[in-house]
């Protein structure tokens, strides 16, 4: 039985990489890997991962300006007392003090993952902790990105377009594997309510988009986009589903209403039943200025509805332009429309 520790960088499931590391728990095979759960914050994947029985605990990661010590010498401390043989990081602060954590941690695992780069020879002296980070944002990060690499045994993209974040001599440690859902749960087949739930007729079409509202999710150049599409198509109504910071929340509305568009686009605010959203919609936008590989994309096609998106970090290994899907340049609302 191997032990894995596995830190998230939220405890929330707003996000697409704290649904896939759900589901990764779900799935695992319980007989071979013992799985430990440690959260930036608390939230929902906090209780589902305890519902599975997991051993689930919040531990702030602090900002790199306000290095804590308290925090490596309390992870250190866990892979200790738990003996665990791998560290599973999925972002840049908690990998660095993962990795700071395994460096100071005296205690060889006994299931060692080598560095492909070392071969046998990396095998035989085992060295450390293996450290595990995976790469959800194709996003660099400039300060960190040319550090973190040397901190870890093996980087997990979730797309290629991720892998030019890093030198070809970090990109010898990259695996790259595509996010999966569960295409049950996108059954077309299945009906959804949430066109009565919102009272939009059956034959209006509706086009939406869900994820968390920011600026880099582009709902702005959706709305913008919405408003050159509803001079020609006046009946059209628009979703957008997600939640945010209350303030962005509110100007992404103002903005809307400023365009008089309150009666066409709908805020439904965060949502967990997604396959419903995606089953009442016609048409599905990802107007994104950056992204690894969406899962939103994935559920879209699993839900047999059109895929608009913009030509982003995985979107096109996941999208066949003018094949499955349209793709489309970020921060353009015209070439959106």
């Amino acid at each position: 039985m191997q032990n894995i520790l596995y830190l998230s960088s939220s405890g929330e499931l707003k996000g697409g990489g704290q649904r896939s590391l759900l589901l990764l728990l779900e799935r695992l095979n319980r007989g071979r890997f013992n799985p430990f759960l440690l959260c930036q914050s608390d939230g929902e994947l906090v209780e589902e991962a305890r519902k599975l029985q997991i051993e689930t605990s919040v531990v702030p990661f602090p900002s790199l300006k306000k290095l804590s010590l308290f925090t490596i010498i309390k992870l250190v401390r866990f892979i200790k007392e738990k003996r665990i043989d791998l560290l599973h990081t999925d972002g840049p602060r908690n990998t660095f003090y993962g990795g700071m954590a395994v460096k100071l941690h005296p205690h060889q695992s006994p299931h060692l993952l080598s560095s492909p780069s070392r071969g046998e020879e990396g095998k035989e002296r085992g060295r450390r902790i293996p450290l595990v980070w995976h790469v959800r944002v194709a996003t660099p990060d400039k300060y960190l990105d040319p550090f973190l690499p040397s901190l870890c045994t093996r980087m997990i993209t979730v797309c290629k377009g991720a892998n030019s974040r890093f030198s070809q001599r970090a990109r010898n440690k990259i695996i790259t594997i595509y996010n999966g859902i569960d295409i049950e749960e996108f059954n077309p087949e299945i009906p959804s309510k949430i066109r009565d739930e919102f009272h939009i007729e059956k034959d209006t079409i509706l086009i939406g988009t869900i994820g968390r509202l920011s600026l880099e999710k582009g709902q702005k150049e959706l709305i913008e986009a919405a408003k050159e599409i509803l001079l020609e198509f006046p009946g059209l109504k628009f979703l957008i589903a997600g939640e945010g910071k209350k303030e962005y929340k509110n100007n992404l509305i103002k903005f809307a209403n400023g365009y008089r568009m309150e009666k066409n686009i709908i805020f439904t605010g965060f949502r967990e039943d997604i396959p419903e959203i995606m089953k009442g919609l016609d048409i599905f936008v990802l107007p994104s200025h950056s992204e690894g590989l969406s899962r939103t994309i994935l559920e879209a096609m699993a839900s047999a509805k059109p895929v608009i998106a913009t030509e982003v970090g995985g979107n096109p290994e996941a999208i066949e332009d003018g094949v499955t899907g349209i793709l489309v340049p970020a921060k353009e609302p015209d070439k959106l429309a």
